[in-house]
């Protein structure tokens, strides 16, 4: 798939010396990399597992204790 056209923005949450993602929207995918490393792999998801994926970070589901 060719992601020329896709605009990346890095998370909000992201700092300069901190772990982040950049994150394209497709019209049915979205698009996640690693910011440090923007030819490297990339994974995609439909919007609904997005919005699943978003839900479990808001809700903690993720955080390293």
């Amino acid at each position: 798939m060719d992601l020329s056209n896709v605009q990346w923005r890095k998370s909000s949450r992201s700092g300069y010396e901190s772990n982040c993602i950049d994150v394209a929207a497709a019209i049915d995918r979205i698009f996640i990399r690693d910011s440090k490393a923007p030819p490297g792999p990339i994974i995609s998801c439909n919007h609904a597992g997005w919005m699943i994926f978003l839900g479990a970070v808001k809700n903690g589901d993720f955080d390293l204790h």
